[in-house]
């Protein structure tokens, strides 16, 4: 479905005051803080690092230690992911990471 005049109005807007924020000491910090947390997530989830990983448990952990988010959800779901096993693990997120 192709966007409304009106909708590309209003994202154009909400881009140009995206953009200006970004040229703020704020926006600069945020800016910093997203590529060191980029680079983390791309060290943590590369491909040599995916295929070092010897257990489900070290990926549990993996990503308890660094999603916050998911720290409830994999209390829930550790069992399940400890019983598919490391290789089908890592080959699932080298397919989904590195396509």
């Amino acid at each position: 479905m192709p966007l409304t005049q009106k909708q590309r109005k209003q994202i154009e807007a909400y881009t140009s005051k995206f953009k200006d924020w970004l040229t703020t000491e704020e926006g600069r910090e945020d800016k910093l803080e997203r590529d060191e947390r980029k680079k983390k997530f791309q060290n943590l989830f590369s491909r040599k690092n995916l295929e070092s990983l010897d257990s489900p448990e070290q990926f549990v952990q993996m990503v308890r230690d660094n999603f916050w988010c998911a720290r409830n959800l994999l209390r829930f779901n550790e069992k399940e992911i400890i019983n598919h096993g490391i290789e089908k693990i890592k080959g699932e997120l080298v397919e989904l990471l590195l396509w």
